[in-house]
């Protein structure tokens, strides 16, 4: 008993705060690192007209240099609460915890993870059925909005999956290593990883592999700055590769990204620079909008957040259900990329916050993001024997780039498919006998 409370003591100390040194993936610098690669980084090449967003989304501004300006100034805001929201939910966190969860007993959580990967895999049947089958399946990935409209409850789903391997993951962190039990969760996440992959949805690859990634950071291995930087680019490059084996292979049998008059190597270095920019575009479209409203686009007052409750509901049931920021902003903006092409362009979720209630939204929703933020991080550094606070702010961190690159609703809904069947996969109030080490 004695060893145990020294094992105990010693494990405090190991995670105590202020012992943990530098934390690359810390709610507050995470962000800053999100909000340099979103706004800095896409700065020279759209002043100077060739980043992704110039060249596929073709804007004329009014005064593009103010509206630049102004849209730096909002981020700058918005970032200094969102750091200052981190700091306040940390200190919450510490003066009025939050009761710790842990992952079930082995036979609840064969029960339950059972039930969810057998709702998973008739998800996955029914879509194959209902789309004519694999090829009709990969043939659709390539233009989700059209081919898998009134099924993204089924797709969501298959994300039941995903819970399963982050609950299963934790729980092996705390238990003695065990080979077998490692082997076979490794052949059930890549399972997972595949049947998802069919989605066609690069978002939901990133998040579950990332929120593994941040378990392992904080219950077995540490991971300094240049490994995470390494880490980052390692992943984008895996899911540019995923993007173009889906969209151009699969679909017709080539790779229409390779130019002859380029060569392939110059054709990939291109390709990964375009779609770097083309991803990461939230100065651009907080540009457009500070430039545009609301004479391009009245204030929204809320309406596109709306659909964080509405987005689930049939648009037969419900013809007058809004459409998410996205939606509104292409409209609004390139209609026919929505109406002939099916394309939309998120605006980003401060870009979002400001097309419903202009700059004190922005400064309102990033005070809130942060404060929720800090506060699931502060349950992790305080009490990091906790299962569900540690995958709670895995999923939290690994969503953190497509909330800040997206809209609300979707990535929520998203979010939540993982996180609530999580959270009856961590639902045991008492302490497991073997902490993590």
């Amino acid at each position: 008993m004695q060893a145990d409370n020294l094992s105990e003591q010693w494990q405090e100390k190991k995670t105590a705060p202020g012992r943990m040194g530098f934390d690359c993936f810390s709610a507050g610098f995470f962000f800053l690192v999100i909000w340099c690669v979103g706004v800095l980084v896409p700065l020279y090449p759209f002043l100077m007209g060739f980043d992704g967003f110039s060249v596929f989304w073709n804007f004329d501004f009014r005064d593009k240099d103010v509206a630049v300006t102004q849209a730096l100034l909002i981020y700058a805001s918005a970032l200094l609460l969102v750091l200052a929201g981190v700091y306040f939910g940390r200190k919450t966190q510490l003066n009025y915890p939050s009761r710790p969860s842990y992952i079930v007993r082995p036979r609840i959580f064969l029960q339950r993870s059972t039930l969810f990967t057998v709702a998973g895999l008739l998800a996955f049947v029914v879509i194959l059925i209902l789309l004519g089958g694999l090829s009709g399946l990969l043939k659709g990935a390539s233009d989700r909005i059209r081919a898998f409209a009134g099924l993204n409850g089924l797709f969501l789903l298959q994300n039941l999956l995903l819970s399963v391997s982050l609950a299963w993951y934790i729980r092996l962190t705390r238990k003695p290593r065990n080979c077998r039990e490692r082997f076979v969760f490794w052949g059930y996440f890549v399972c997972a990883l595949l049947v998802c992959a069919l989605q066609g949805q690069k978002s939901t690859i990133f998040i579950v592999v990332l929120s593994l990634i941040v378990v392992r950071h904080y219950r077995v291995k540490r991971i300094n700055l240049v490994k995470g930087a390494i880490l980052g680019g390692v992943m984008f490059v895996s899911l540019m590769a995923y993007h173009v084996f889906k969209q151009e292979y699969l679909v017709s049998g080539k790779f229409f990204f390779i130019k002859e008059d380029q060569g392939v190597f110059l054709s990939i270095v291109n390709f990964l620079s375009t779609q770097f920019t083309g991803n990461l575009m939230q100065l651009q479209t907080m540009t457009v909008l500070v430039d545009a409203m609301p004479d391009g686009l009245p204030w929204q007052n809320g309406s596109s957040l709306l659909m964080i409750v509405l987005i689930l509901l049939p648009s037969t049931l419900f013809p007058d259900k809004p459409l998410t920021a996205a939606g509104v902003f292409t409209s609004a903006f390139w209609p026919n990329k929505w109406l002939l092409e099916g394309t939309t362009l998120p605006p980003g979720v401060f870009g979002e916050f400001f097309m419903n209630f202009g700059i004190l939204g922005v400064l309102l929703g990033g005070l809130v993001l942060g404060f929720v933020w800090g506060r699931l991080y502060g349950a992790v550094i305080y009490n990091p024997q906790s299962d569900r606070a540690l995958g709670t702010y895995a999923l939290a961190i690994a969503s953190m780039l497509h909330l800040f690159r997206g809209e609300l609703s979707s990535v929520l809904l998203l979010l939540a498919s993982i996180w609530l069947p999580f959270l009856l996969l961590s639902s045991r109030r008492t302490a497991p006998a073997n902490h993590p080490n």
